[in-house]
């Protein structure tokens, strides 16, 4: 059984860290986004890679730089979008489907960071974006 005060512990440890690791993440692109001339950077989950002629996926593994700005790695076909100065949101692909569950909101010590919006396609990523008249990494 496992000890709840070190769960409790271990996620005030969490929550004390992520704030401070993400400010960083921000920071960083800020600058990167400055020196190559870009206002915006959008970073992909990636997506699920078919079995050759079959109708099932491979076993879906996140995008590295994704996991960089948020602890999720089911989440295929989301996307961050980060401007500086403004909060980071996460596109969460959350399509209406028969055959399988969407993804359900996050929950955790993380998300209070975020905008969390839920889309059903990359048309809802699009209508999600800022009109932003400066370039978009």
């Amino acid at each position: 059984m496992a000890d709840v005060g070190s769960h409790a512990a271990l996620e005030s440890s969490l929550d004390s860290t992520f704030g401070p690791h993400l400010e960083a993440v921000c920071r960083r692109t800020e600058h990167a986004l400055n020196a190559c001339g870009y206002g915006a950077l959008l970073v992909h989950s990636g997506a699920p890679v078919m079995i050759f002629e079959d109708d099932q996926p491979h076993a879906f593994q996140v995008n590295a730089s994704f996991k960089v700005w948020v602890p999720l790695s089911d989440v295929p076909d989301s996307f961050i979008y980060f401007e500086p100065g403004s909060k980071p949101r996460l596109l969460l692909h959350s399509p209406p489907d028969f055959w399988h569950v969407p993804a359900a909101l996050p929950q955790g010590f993380w998300t209070r960071h975020f905008d969390i919006i839920p889309v059903a396609d990359r048309e809802a990523v699009r209508q999600a974006l800022p009109d932003t008249s400066g370039r978009r990494a």
